[in-house]
C-alpha cells in the first residue's frame, strides 16, 4: 500500500475513532479518561479478555488518548482562529491548510504506535474474540446506515427531529 494511502486510512481509521470516542465521551462521561475506562471494562466482560489481552487493549486505549489529547489540542483557541478565518473578508487558506497540517502531523506521529498497538491487540484474540467484534462491528454499521438513511428520510420528507428521535426510541425498546 502507498504511504498516501496508508495515512489517508489510518486518518479516516482515527478520526473516526477518536470523534465517535469525544462526542460520547464528553456527552456521556464528560471526561475521555473515563471513558476509555469504560470502554476497556465493557470490551473486556464482552469478550471475556485475559489479563495480557486487557492489558493490551489498555496500551491500545493510551495509545488512542495520547492521539486525540494532541488532534484536540486547545479547542478553544482553534474554534477562535476558524471562527475569525470564516468571518474574514477574505478566506486565509494558508492559515486552514497549516491547521489541517497540524492535525495530519499529529496524526503521521502518533499513527505507528497506534496501529502497533492495535495489532498487539487484535493478534492476541481468539478467532471466537475476533468474531465476536466483526459481528458487533457489523451490527453497528447497519444501525449507523439505517440511522443516517432515516435521517436523510426525514429531511426529504420534513419530518421534524424530535419525531425521528420518537421513532429511534421506539425501535431501542423493541
Amino acid at each position: 500500500m502507498k504511504r498516501s494511502n496508508k495515512v489517508i486510512l489510518t486518518f479516516a481509521l482515527t478520526v473516526g475513532v477518536i470523534g465517535g470516542v469525544a462526542a460520547y465521551g464528553k456527552h456521556h462521561y464528560g471526561d475521555p479518561t473515563k471513558l476509555a475506562e469504560h470502554m476497556v471494562e465493557h470490551v473486556s466482560d464482552e469478550l471475556d479478555l485475559n489479563a495480557t489481552q486487557a492489558r493490551s487493549l489498555q496500551t491500545l486505549a493510551d495509545e488512542l488518548l495520547q492521539l486525540k489529547s494532541e488532534m484536540v489540542g486547545d479547542r478553544g483557541v482553534q474554534r477562535e482562529t476558524l471562527r475569525k478565518l470564516i468571518a474574514a473578508p477574505s478566506f486565509d487558506k494558508g492559515k486552514a491548510l497549516a491547521m489541517v497540517n497540524a492535525k495530519t502531523a499529529a496524526i503521521e506521529r502518533n499513527a505507528p504506535a497506534v496501529l502497533a498497538a492495535m495489532g498487539n491487540f487484535l493478534d492476541g484474540l481468539t478467532s471466537e474474540q475476533r468474531a465476536e467484534i466483526a459481528a458487533h462491528m457489523e451490527k453497528r454499521s447497519r444501525h449507523h446506515r439505517h440511522h443516517h438513511r432515516d435521517h436523510a428520510d426525514a429531511h426529504e420528507s420534513g419530518r421534524d427531529e424530535q419525531s425521528l428521535e420518537n421513532h429511534h426510541n421506539d425501535e431501542d425498546k423493541s
